[in-house]
């Protein structure tokens, strides 16, 4: 068998003979995982701050510490990504209301809300990091 056929998750560049791993797409109850985990860090950050405990995390989440870990490998990423999802959130409710045609000032309704809901899970978890004037915090701290 040639050299790049071996193995159903890999194959080999076809100049150097190489076996390179394809990436498989997540399976369905790993999306539903992953998806578990931020919403448990979500509620235990905003909580408990950024000490909070990740086996606390995963025991909310449903999952062994091991599935949060194999997702999110440090205590920073599953920060970051809880933030980047609410941050994502906020993106497509805006993305909505431009394709809505609503009066600008009634978008600025639910946008600010939404805000003030991410502001409010970021209270009192440390300070903040400055881009260009703007302050970003996320539920564990500042984000760079």
């Amino acid at each position: 068998m040639p050299p790049f056929t071996r193995g159903k998750n890999s194959r080999a560049d076809a100049m150097t003979h190489r076996r390179a791993i394809v990436k498989r797409k997540p399976r369905a109850d790993a999306i539903r995982n992953r998806e578990r985990v931020l919403e448990a860090a979500k509620a235990v950050f905003s909580h408990g701050g950024p000490e909070a405990s990740l086996e606390t995390v995963a025991k909310r989440a449903g999952v062994g510490i091991g599935t949060l870990y194999r997702h999110f490998p440090t205590r920073e990423a599953s920060c970051e990504a809880v933030y980047r999802r609410e941050v994502e959130h906020l993106v497509e409710l805006a993305k909505h209301l431009v394709e809505t045609k609503i009066a600008p000032v009634e978008a600025l309704r639910p946008l600010a809300a939404g805000r003030r809901r991410m502001h409010r899970d970021e209270k009192g978890h440390g300070g903040g990091a400055r881009h260009g004037g703007a302050r970003f915090l996320g539920p564990c701290g500042p984000f760079s």
